[in-house]
C-alpha cells in the first residue's frame, strides 16, 4: 500500500517494529521514520497496518504518540472486533 501510494505521487513516511522490513520501502521513495511519533508527526491521514488492537495500542496509544493524532485521519486496517475497535478510539481522543 505504502508503495502504491508513493508510485502515484504522494508523500510517504513508514514506520515498521521490525526496521530491515521498511528497507524495501525506502528504496521505493518512502521516508522510513526513526518511530512511531516521527512517522505520525510527518503525516495528515495515519495509515495503520497491524495486526491486532494491543499493537495499535502499544504503537498510537502511548502519551507521546496519542497527542500528534490530534486532528489526523487515522485509517486502521487491521482485523480487530468492534469491542476493539471502541477500545481504541476511545484511547486516541
Amino acid at each position: 500500500m505504502a508503495r502504491r501510494l508513493r508510485d502515484v505521487g504522494f508523500s510517504v513516511s513508514v514506520w515498521n517494529r521490525t526496521a530491515a522490513a521498511a528497507e524495501p520501502l525506502a528504496e521505493a521513495g518512502c521516508v522510513v521514520a526513526e518511530s512511531v511519533a516521527a512517522a505520525v508527526a510527518a503525516s495528515e491521514v495515519v495509515v495503520v497496518v497491524l495486526s491486532d488492537a494491543d499493537a495499535i495500542s502499544d504503537a498510537l496509544l502511548s502519551a507521546n504518540v496519542a497527542a500528534l493524532l490530534a486532528g489526523k485521519t487515522v485509517v486502521q486496517m487491521g482485523t480487530i472486533g468492534a469491542r476493539s475497535k471502541a477500545w481504541v478510539e476511545e484511547g486516541s481522543e
